[in-house]
């Protein structure tokens, strides 16, 4: 089982069901008119039978739902607030601001995505997301300090940059170093 978080047009979704013939996808987003389009491609590519589609805010439409996932895919906000006006224009005439912006520092929803993952996810689970330029070191810090998560590496993108973190949840969790 597959969550596409912030699912948007459902593309990721629809390039893992394509290449990954066995797996169920799962499609959710805060915004229910990016989860009728993410559904609306998935019935042009005749994938719909291997989705389920939900909306709501981070992981609160498949919290009690009953099913773990054993990977969650997102491709999430991740552009500073106040950088918003330097993105080309193409990209500010069709792109919602909540599905690019996330804070002061861009974070926002990564953070609260890698604080929440842990309850959805099975041991050994994975989670695969990107990142905007020069946040590598910051997610790995961050994902360092969560109990049952374990970074595992960063994908580059054709420029050499660190765009895509792989993240694990343990199988075990890691030990507590004895205070002194």
């Amino acid at each position: 089982y597959i969550l596409d978080l912030a699912c948007g047009t459902g593309c990721v979704g629809i390039a893992l069901a394509v290449n990954l013939p066995q797996a169920t996808i799962t499609a959710t987003d805060i915004s229910t008119d990016a989860v009728s389009l993410a559904k609306q491609n998935a019935m042009m590519h005749d994938l719909i039978m291997r989705f389920r589609f939900m909306s709501g805010d981070m992981f609160s439409p498949v919290r009690n739902a009953g099913t773990l996932f054993d990977a969650v895919v997102c491709n999430p906000p991740y552009i500073k607030d106040g950088e918003w006006e330097f993105l080309p224009e193409q990209i500010r005439t069709f792109e919602p601001r909540r599905a690019l912006l996330s804070g002061h520092d861009g974070l926002d929803f990564i953070k609260r995505m890698i604080l929440e993952v842990s309850g959805i996810l099975v041991p050994g689970g994975y989670l695969v997301f990107e990142m905007g330029l020069g946040q590598a070191e910051t997610v790995r810090s961050m994902i360092d300090k969560i109990n049952d998560l374990e970074f595992v590496e960063t994908v580059q993108d054709y420029r050499a940059i660190e765009r895509v973190a792989v993240v694990r949840k343990s199988k075990q969790l890691k030990p507590v170093a004895p205070h002194r």
